[in-house]
């Protein structure tokens, strides 16, 4: 049975305990090796994980349980884009197609390989045996 996940945008808060350095190296790496996370950040003092992207919250806490020990998820929200940049980039988009209109386009040169001669590359070869007659026995 084939199940198939989608994911969303979605930004996740996960506690962890962290001793040290070395095991929030360790919980950074576990973040980042997840599969659809854009961005991780990671606070020593306060022993949180923030992860960005379109991952598996729970699955990324097993690996952390697994690996660092407690973990817990605190929150888990939608990445809400604003409005007001896509439409400026939308401006600007729209700006940069009028440009390219306007511009003529260059001729370009083609370099085209044509042999004259008409030379194709000979067919396979095929190995042929002459073929005696034989009188077969029957027996």
């Amino acid at each position: 049975m084939n199940v198939f996940w989608v994911f969303w945008q979605q930004k996740a808060v996960i506690s962890v305990t962290m001793r040290d350095e070395k095991a929030r190296i360790k919980a950074h790496m576990i973040a980042v090796r997840q599969s659809g996370v854009v961005s991780a950040s990671v606070e020593q003092e306060k022993g949180l994980i923030e992860v960005v992207g379109e991952f598996d919250v729970v699955v990324l806490t097993i690996e952390l349980r697994k690996k660092l020990g407690h973990a817990d998820i605190l929150t888990v929200a939608d990445v809400v884009e604003k409005k007001e940049e896509k439409k400026e980039e939308k401006k600007e988009e729209k700006k940069k197609e009028k440009k390219k209109e306007d511009e003529q386009p260059k001729p370009q040169s083609m370099m085209v390989t044509y042999d004259p001669s008409g030379f194709r590359p000979p067919p396979p070869y095929y190995y042929a045996y002459p073929v005696d007659h034989y009188e077969y026995a029957a027996g």
